[in-house]
C-alpha cells in the first residue's frame, strides 16, 4: 500500500486483480469504465461484478468525505460520515483540447480555405463505451506480443480501418480538400488581354516604321518626330506591361509590370500634355500681340524646354517607382476559394488557387492610379 493513505496505485490494483483471479480469491475494489482491465476479464470467472450502492441524494453528497481527507492516515477520517455512503452520481466526461491545436489548425497566417480540419474534427469526435470495449478486446487478442507499445497502436489502427465510414462523419463539411492552381491564362478574359496586348505591340511597331519612313513629310515635321517617338515608346511599354500581366505572375514579373505600365503611361501622356500646353501658350501670346496692335512678332517654341519638361517628369516618376520597388515591392500573392467541385475518385473538394501581384500596402496603388 501507499504510505500515508494505505491505498494502492493503478498498477498495484491490476496485480491484485490478477492475483485474485489466479488464486480464485474474492476481492473488492473501486473501478470505472471504460478501461482495459474491465474488458480483459469480461466473460471469464474473474469478470467484474458491479456493486450497487444506495441512490445518490443531495444530503448524501453534502456528507461525503472531503477529497483532501481521503488520503488521511486516520481510518475514520478516510471513511467519513455514514450519511455520505451512496453511489456516485453520473456526469458527462469533458473533452479537453489544447489551445495549441486550435492555433496550429486555424492560424491567421493561413487562409481559411487552407485551415486544417483537425481542431473541428476533434471537437466533434465521440466514441462510446462499447466501441472502447471492442478496441480493448482487439488489443488483448493480439496475445501480448508487445502489449504496452505496438499492440495498442495496431488494435486502434485495425479498428479505425473497420469503422472508417463511421469516423468520416466527424470530418467537417467540404473536407478533405486538394489545392489546384487556377490557370488564369487559359480563362477568357486573360486570353483576350493576351491577344489584345500582342496586337498593340505589333501595331506600335508598324506605326513606328511608318513614322520613320514618312519622317521627311511636312505633317511629320510639324508633329515633331521626337515627340511621336516618345508616344510610341510609351505605348510599347504599356503594351508589354499588359502582356506580362496576362501570363503567370512571379516576383520579377510583378515588379516589371509596375515599371512598364506607369513609365509607359508617363511617356505616352506627358508629351501630349506638354505639347498642348505649349500650343495654348503660343495662342495666348498671339492673342495678346494682336490686341496690342504691335508689329508682327514671331513666337517660337523651345523644343529643348519641352523635352526637358518631359524628361524631368519621367525622372520624378522613376524615383517614385524605385521607392516602391525597394520599400514595398509588389510580389506574387495568391487567394484560395473552396469550390463545390468534387473529385469523385478521391472524394476531395477542389480549392481553387489564383495567383496575382500585390504590395503589402495599398498606398502605392492609390498613388499610381491617381497619377
Amino acid at each position: 500500500p501507499e504510505p500515508g493513505s494505505n491505498g494502492y496505485s493503478y498498477s498495484s490494483m491490476v496485480q491484485i486483480w490478477a492475483a485474485a483471479n489466479a488464486t480464485k480469491s474474492n476481492v473488492m475494489m473501486q473501478w470505472w469504465r471504460p478501461d482495459a482491465l474491465f474488458d480483459e476479464y469480461l466473460g471469464t470467472d474473474a469478470e467484474f461484478i458491479g456493486v450497487h450502492l444506495p441512490a445518490t441524494t443531495q444530503d448524501c453528497k453534502e456528507h461525503r468525505v472531503d477529497p483532501l481527507d481521503r488520503c488521511s492516515p486516520d481510518w475514520a477520517t478516510r471513511v467519513g460520515d455514514p450519511r455520505g455512503s451512496c453511489g456516485e452520481s453520473p456526469y458527462p466526461l469533458a473533452k479537453l483540447v489544447g489551445t495549441a491545436i486550435k492555433e496550429l489548425s486555424e492560424t491567421p497566417a493561413v487562409p481559411p480555405a487552407l485551415h486544417s480540419p483537425a481542431y473541428r474534427t476533434i471537437q466533434k469526435f465521440q466514441i462510446s463505451d462499447l466501441q472502447m470495449g471492442d478496441i480493448f478486446r482487439a488489443w488483448f487478442a493480439l496475445g501480448g506480443r508487445d502489449r504496452y507499445h505496438l499492440d495498442p497502436r495496431e488494435a486502434v489502427c485495425d479498428w479505425v480501418v473497420e469503422h472508417l465510414e463511421e469516423l468520416v462523419e466527424f470530418v467537417p463539411a467540404s473536407h478533405p480538400r486538394v489545392v489546384q492552381e487556377n490557370p488564369h491564362h487559359f480563362r477568357g478574359n486573360f486570353l483576350a488581354a493576351l491577344v489584345l496586348s500582342c496586337l498593340a505591340i505589333v501595331g506600335t511597331f508598324i506605326t513606328a516604321q511608318l513614322t520613320y519612313i514618312r519622317r521627311a513629310e511636312k505633317v511629320m515635321r510639324l508633329a515633331q518626330p521626337r515627340f511621336l517617338g516618345m508616344l510610341l515608346v510609351g505605348m510599347l511599354l504599356v503594351s508589354l506591361g499588359a502582356l506580362l500581366n496576362a501570363i503567370e505572375p512571379s516576383d520579377a514579373i510583378c515588379v516589371s509590370v509596375v515599371w512598364l505600365v506607369n513609365l509607359g503611361y508617363t511617356l505616352e501622356l506627358v508629351p501630349l500634355i506638354v505639347k498642348v500646353a505649349a500650343i495654348n501658350r503660343l495662342l495666348t501670346l498671339t492673342t495678346h500681340t494682336r490686341a496690342g496692335r504691335s508689329g508682327r512678332r514671331m513666337h517660337q517654341v523651345n523644343e529643348k524646354r519641352l523635352n526637358g519638361a518631359v524628361l524631368l517628369i519621367a525622372i520624378v516618376v522613376s524615383i517614385g517607382l524605385m521607392l516602391w520597388t525597394f520599400v514595398d515591392p509588389p510580389s506574387k500573392n495568391f487567394e484560395v476559394v473552396v469550390t463545390d467541385d468534387l473529385i469523385v475518385e478521391t472524394g476531395e473538394f477542389i480549392v481553387e488557387r489564383t495567383n496575382f501581384c500585390k504590395s503589402e500596402g495599398v498606398f502605392w496603388n492609390y498613388v499610381a492610379v491617381s497619377w
